[in-house]
């Protein structure tokens, strides 16, 4: 994929790392959603970013309404907003 940028060239790019919070070293999958978060899935849970944070989702025994698995495979957005987790 080539990102690219339109403007005056302030472009900032951060690189996240489990130093930050995020879960696991290995990023399968991620997007954006409609509020602008960034989304990330990993082999250890799944990340929330909102540009200064990282928020952890992890399977917790026995809660059915936690993620299933915390190895994340893809993340995909639907027109209502909301998020589809597919783990293994």
């Amino acid at each position: 994929m080539i990102a690219s940028a339109q403007g005056t060239g302030n472009t900032l790019f951060r690189q996240l790392s489990v130093n930050d919070g995020l879960s696991h070293s290995d990023v399968t999958a991620m997007v954006q959603d409609h509020s602008g978060f960034l989304w990330f899935g990993t082999h250890n849970g799944l990340n929330k970013y909102d540009g200064k944070t990282v928020q952890v989702f992890k399977n917790i025994p026995g809660d059915t309404s936690s993620l299933p698995n915390n190895r994340i495979t893809v993340i995909l957005p639907d027109g209502d907003g909301h998020l589809w987790i597919g783990t293994e």
